[in-house]
């Protein structure tokens, strides 16, 4: 897990982070984060709106990703930034730091799975959406002799 000192180096990591890799982070992660990134902009903002959707979309956002998520969780938890995260905060540092493949302490196992927190909704990236069911009498696309 990276570690910060302060809301300005978390925020500095996310911006880095986010410049690098954005082409290979999920689409609700760039919506979510990239208005934020800017000069002028909350860094407590920031790095909570880049914690949750990291979390929130682990299985694709990059480990390294998820290790600045990590940092960002221990330092929001830490310092008690306004409450957020609705207290998820703690459960979330370690789900975070297991996913970016970090080796847990002896004797110390990271939490399982079934018992991560759930992701806040809002964050979640969306399936992509069915196609249409054919008309009654038409054939589905792609079944055609």
């Amino acid at each position: 897990m990276d570690q910060y000192d302060g809301i300005a180096a978390a925020a500095d990591a996310v911006r880095r982070f986010f410049i690098k890799r954005e082409d290979d982070l999920p689409e609700v992660v760039r919506e979510k984060v990239e208005p934020y990134t800017g000069t002028g902009s909350s860094p407590v903002d920031l790095i909570v709106r880049f914690t949750e959707a990291a979390y929130a979309n682990r299985e694709t956002v990059p480990q390294e990703g998820l290790a600045i998520a990590a940092g960002c969780a221990d330092l929001i938890n830490r310092d008690g930034y306004h409450g957020r995260l609705d207290g998820r905060v703690v459960a979330m540092i370690p789900v975070l730091r297991r996913d970016s493949g970090e080796k847990a302490v002896t004797g110390s196992p990271w939490p399982k799975k079934a018992d991560d927190p759930e992701p806040n909704q809002e964050y979640v990236q969306s399936a992509a959406p069915e196609a249409p069911a054919p008309a009654p009498g038409e054939q589905p696309a792609g079944d055609g002799a």
